[in-house]
């Protein structure tokens, strides 16, 4: 029975002894892992902080895109507006001057057949004044 005890009491002793081992065996585990999670977690954080900016400054991007889209098909919408308008006005300006260029070349036409008819007249004139005197 004394046996008995001693080894009882022997593995008690050893089963306390291992237990206290694993506890602080675990005990130092839970130290590292918070130890280790602390730098770790400040850099996932700043890490996703830094993802977050990224995030926010593509989407300002992408709108100021757009808006610089929307912008530029206004005005090329403009441009195409005034230079139809331009077209317009030329091709008006060219008949008007076209036509008048017409009648301005009809005009001298007349007056080159009525000089030519006076100095025909003139000299008709001048013959039959010479005839008068004669």
């Amino acid at each position: 029975a004394e046996v008995v005890s001693r080894v009882q009491s022997s593995l008690g002793h050893d089963k306390s002894e291992r237990e206290m081992q694993l506890g602080s065996v675990g005990d130092r585990l839970d130290r590292l892992e918070k130890e280790l999670r602390g730098p770790w977690a400040k850099r996932t954080d700043k890490l996703d902080a830094s993802l977050s900016e990224l995030q926010q400054a593509l989407s300002a991007a992408r709108k100021s895109g757009e808006a610089a889209q929307q912008q530029l098909a206004e005005q090329a919408q403009k441009l195409e507006s005034h230079r139809s308008i331009m077209q317009d006005r030329l091709s008006y300006l060219e008949k008007v001057l076209g036509d008048s260029s017409q009648e301005a070349q009809a005009a001298r036409a007349k007056l080159e057949k009525v000089a030519a008819a006076q100095g025909s007249m003139q000299q008709q004139s001048a013959h039959h004044a010479s005839l008068v005197e004669r």
